[in-house]
């Protein structure tokens, strides 16, 4: 082990040499005693037995910032210990540390490619070095489709406990000219609470006709079982999604504006 040598070295805060420069004598004075350790150690022009003396026999009772820095190469010994290995995936404490981290992409909006952006994987490594970030195959692959399977039986909880559905829903296109159609449930829940949540967002390639959307929206409600248990139904003015709900059960359509 190397050390910082005297004088930069915190050791001889604590440590006097003799007069020959051979021997170095320990002047750490516990606080509570009021004794000096007056331990005696061989000097050989290097720092480490003082400073292993220290870690040893007296860092209960300094403060970290007061101790010297050991170090192995470059790295001290804590750091050279804390990247000697990184958490298991099937340990506790890595899922510990998983699941708000997909929870965070997830309910955020982020793109899966977060996981790829080396800023963001430093910042995870000052939090805590010894996790490593899931790569974005793993995230697309199980993570999020577990992810979702566990929201969907809780989702399906909520809306059992609930009489009174309502669905709004709408279609667009984005800027790459892609079709959309999303739907969204809405509910007070056992607490008396306003719940809205969106139990579909798909692509829908074909044209939006009010068939096509009709189809669609069946085919979201009945995935998710709640095709008869709709109250009322919400969407704007547009033709074609109009004329959809109309057609979508004998329930109350309401257009938004």
């Amino acid at each position: 082990m190397l050390i910082n040598n005297f004088p930069e070295s915190k050791v001889w805060n604590y440590f006097v040499k003799n007069n020959d420069s051979t021997i170095t004598t320990c002047k750490y004075k516990d606080a509570l005693t009021n004794e000096t350790c007056n331990n005696d150690l061989k000097y050989n022009k290097n720092t480490s037995l003082m400073a292993n003396h220290l870690y040893s026999n007296h860092r209960s009772n300094i403060k970290e910032s007061k101790l010297p820095s050991i170090t192995t190469g470059h790295l001290s010994i804590k750091a050279a210990f804390a990247n000697s290995y990184s958490y298991c995936p099937s340990s506790q404490k890595y899922r510990d540390l998983e699941d708000p981290m997909c929870n965070f992409i997830l309910q955020t909006g982020q793109l899966l490619s977060i996981v790829d952006n080396k800023h963001f994987f430093k910042m995870l490594g000052l939090f805590d070095s010894k996790y490593k970030l899931s790569t974005r195959q793993r995230f697309s692959c199980e993570i999020v489709p577990l992810k979702f399977e566990s929201f969907k039986i809780k989702v399906m909880h909520l809306l059992n406990e609930t009489e009174f559905r309502h669905l709004t829903t709408d279609g667009w296109t984005s800027q790459a000219s892609l079709s959309y159609i999303g739907a969204t449930i809405h509910f007070v829940d056992q607490n008396f609470c306003l719940k809205s949540i969106r139990i579909s967002l798909k692509q829908s390639p074909n044209a939006h006709t009010s068939l096509y959307l009709k189809e669609q929206i069946e085919l979201i409600l009945n995935k998710w079982k709640i095709n008869d248990k709709i109250l009322s139904k919400f969407s704007d003015t547009a033709a074609n999604i109009k004329h959809c709900l109309e057609d979508l059960m004998n329930k109350l359509y309401i257009p938004c504006f």
